[in-house]
């Protein structure tokens, strides 16, 4: 595998909103070191916008437990900060410096190169890409080394439909950092700017204003993201190494060529809507400890479009506790001997669950409070056979599946508070059933304006994706979408190229398209 210096610890948002001993009363300083991405590639970097400022970013790098200032943005400002961050590899980052662009190496803390004002050259040089192609029906987000080095593990489904979509050389992949996840804000005009928003712009926004209706977006996101349940995927917790990779297969028609996912702007918003057929998902994947190169996927979730619907799946190594100590014993043939006796004990015995709750209180209005109980997996030395579990096993569908349930508690998935176990230190899936209603309780808010749930926050934005998915937009990705900018919603010239976006709404009677109903009354211009 490639060199790719740092890697990031991904730190969840999902339980660090006001649950039990957590508590909430933490700093930006604090949320902003424990809230980044996890990625395979990328350096231990993270910017902030600067207090007070609506523009300057700056770069910081953290080592040994302390940040070091690396550069100060400012005529590119905190976007170009954002994704000079993204483009960082092998130990390389590209910086500013009075106005002009350099190639700058992290460990001799010294300039390669100069690009003078051509950023997108010198982010090109320091992700150590060349372009990433476009054909028709077909769009790369990460070259295909990249990933074939982080899917290198990756394990097969029991949904044979679903199977040649991940393994299809036609399926595209992307991650936060290739998209860039995004929120709309269509309420500002005619007294302030609409626009296209990159997630941590609420909580910038909110952090940096004296005006307590602006700061009220606090209660909504927290660095770099929308605050649980609608942060990225629900997975990991502030300590897990979680890496969150997506995919989107769309369908063919008869001549072969791809459906395209149509937009079309109602009012000062963008909707868009999927074609039937279309398969989009995610792959969580965790790092392997003794090997940081390794990642092993956990989890696939996949959602496939119907006409009037989604229909939702998820993928595990085990559905439940029984099987997982079943194929324990059938691997190990001396497994009482070793650790691994107290792990299969621990998975027969249905009075080891530990209740649980998760919350949210900004979004109590459209989020109930969720209990069901964890169950801790024991670590076990034999991670090997943890490897196997994660590489080799084909996952099954856990739809409708309990992991394990006692004489009061069930849980749906397992737990773990190790380090290496078959979901990641931390994860909280057992608290959410396996179900399409459990599913559709957020993805179906979508696009909801924040405005609906606390009137302080009526003119800034609504929640973000549409039409039930998350991280998928239409959208160009700028430097302007991390500011609170006017004009900033372009379509992505990549997609359009490629035929895999177009300009139209849907035909009441079209059997390939139909807007999905909602539980809120989508009208989003304000009307002074």
């Amino acid at each position: 595998m490639i060199g790719y210096g740092q890697r990031r610890t991904r730190f969840w948002v999902s339980v660090i909103i006001c649950v039990g001993a957590l508590g909430c009363a933490r700093s930006d300083v604090e949320l902003s070191a424990k809230l980044r991405e996890s990625h395979p590639y990328q350096l231990d970097l993270i910017c902030r916008r600067a207090p007070g400022s609506t523009l300057l970013g700056r770069l910081y790098a953290h080592k040994d437990g302390r940040e070091d200032l690396i550069s100060t943005y400012e005529s590119g400002h905190v976007g170009t900060c954002e994704l000079a961050r993204r483009a960082a590899r092998n130990g390389r980052v590209c910086v500013e410096s009075r106005g002009q662009y350099q190639l700058y190496d992290l460990t001799l803390r010294q300039p390669i190169r100069g690009f003078g004002r051509d950023f997108q050259s010198c982010i090109s040089e320091s992700r150590g890409w060349s372009s990433l192609d476009v054909s028709d029906g077909f769009a790369r987000f990460i070259p295909e080394v990249e990933l074939r080095d982080v899917l290198s593990h990756r394990p097969s489904v029991a949904d044979p439909a679903i199977e040649r979509v991940l393994s299809s050389p036609d399926t595209m992949w992307y991650d936060e950092a290739s998209m860039v996840f995004v929120y709309q804000d269509s309420f500002g005009n005619p007294t302030g700017p609409e626009g296209l928003r990159a997630n941590r712009v609420g909580y910038d926004t909110g952090f940096n204003s004296d005006v307590a209706d602006i700061r009220a977006l606090m209660d909504y996101f927290e660095p770099d993201r929308f605050k649980f349940p609608f942060s990225i995927a629900q997975g990991g917790h502030e300590h897990s190494q979680v890496y969150v990779l997506n995919f989107w297969a769309p369908p063919k028609s008869v001549d072969g060529k791809p459906l395209p996912v149509l937009w079309w702007r109602n009012g000062s918003h963008w909707h868009w809507t999927f074609p039937v057929g279309t398969v989009i998902g995610e792959a969580l994947l965790q790092q392997d400890p003794d090997s940081p190169a390794d990642w092993y996927v956990f989890e696939y979730r996949v959602r496939t479009r119907e006409l009037n619907s989604w229909k939702t799946d998820i993928f595990r190594p085990f559905t439940s506790a029984r099987e997982m100590a079943d194929a324990v014993k059938e691997s190990r043939p001396g497994w009482e001997s070793t650790d691994l006796g107290q792990l299969v004990t621990h998975l027969e015995n249905n009075d080891s669950l530990v209740p649980g709750r998760l919350e949210s209180k900004p979004y109590a209005a459209i989020f109930s409070p969720m209990t069901g109980a964890w169950d801790y997996l024991p670590a076990t030395s034999d991670r090997d056979l943890i490897r196997e579990f994660l590489s080799k096993r084909v996952f099954s569908s856990s739809m409708g599946r309990v992991w394990k349930s006692g004489e009061t508690l069930k849980t749906y998935a397992a737990a773990s508070e190790s380090g290496f176990q078959i979901v990641p230190k931390g994860y909280i899936g057992g608290l959410f059933e396996s179900s399409e209603s459990s599913c559709s309780r957020c993805h179906e808010q979508t696009g909801r304006p924040l405005g609906q749930l606390n009137g302080r926050v009526v003119l800034y934005g609504e929640i973000w994706g549409e039409d039930q998915i998350f991280t998928w937009h239409p959208f160009e990705v700028a430097t302007d979408i991390f500011t609170v900018s006017d004009g900033s919603r372009r379509e992505n010239k990549r997609l359009v190229a490629a035929g895999l976006i177009r300009n139209a709404k849907p035909a009441a009677d079209d059997p390939n398209y139909r807007e999905l109903a909602r539980p809120y009354s989508p009208v989003y211009q304000t009307k002074f």
